[in-house]
């Protein structure tokens, strides 16, 4: 019985056929399935990579927007304040008759006389001021002052001009009365 007991079977050719198997299966598996999974994440690398460089640009343009809208509400401010001399928020007849007669001292003519009476009725919260007003000159201070009131920071619109020449009989000098229908506006509180 001691023949039967030792006994040792010989199974080398399954071990070594089994771990060739198992090698060959390991090699498929990498060239079939880890090889296009690499290939693919070189794919994925890439495109991060050109989305970097496109955030990267896009940052840029979203800095430059953000300066612009800086500037943009700096520009706005300036608009706003202007805006807010071409229409005041108030009558403000002293600040009218102040324009007016600096206006015609820088341009050589003689104010006589200035009334006021609220014009046509209001839109949207802006009034309008009805302006009657006599003046003495030549006709090119007449058309200086003109000018003088186009480019004023406030709005005035000249709506009738009426003029009467006078001759001196003393010099020889003509001098054009005129009067003068203007109107301007204000935002009402």
């Amino acid at each position: 019985m001691n023949e039967q007991e030792i006994r040792f079977a010989d199974n080398s050719n399954k071990t070594t056929l089994i771990g060739v198997l198992m090698i060959v299966i390991a090699i498929a598996g990498y060239t079939f399935l880890i090889r296009p999974i690499s290939s693919d994440l070189d794919v994925i690398k890439a495109d991060v990579s050109t989305k970097t460089v496109s955030l990267d640009g896009l940052k840029t343009q979203l800095d430059a927007l953000n300066t612009a809208e800086q500037e943009l509400q700096l520009t706005s401010e300036v608009q706003r304040q202007e805006s807010l001399k071409a229409v005041p928020v108030g009558v403000n007849e002293d600040l009218v008759i102040k324009d007016i007669v600096q206006i015609a001292k820088q341009n050589n003519v003689t104010l006589n006389s200035i009334s006021f009476a609220k014009g046509a009725g209001a839109k949207d919260g802006i009034g309008s001021l009805r302006i009657s007003s006599t003046f003495e000159g030549n006709y090119q201070d007449l058309t200086n002052f003109l000018m003088g009131l186009e480019q004023n920071g406030r709005i005035f619109r000249v709506d009738s001009v009426n003029v009467q020449v006078n001759k001196l009989e003393i010099s020889d000098v003509e001098r054009a009365s005129f009067s003068l229908s203007i109107d301007t506006y204000f935002q009402q509180k």
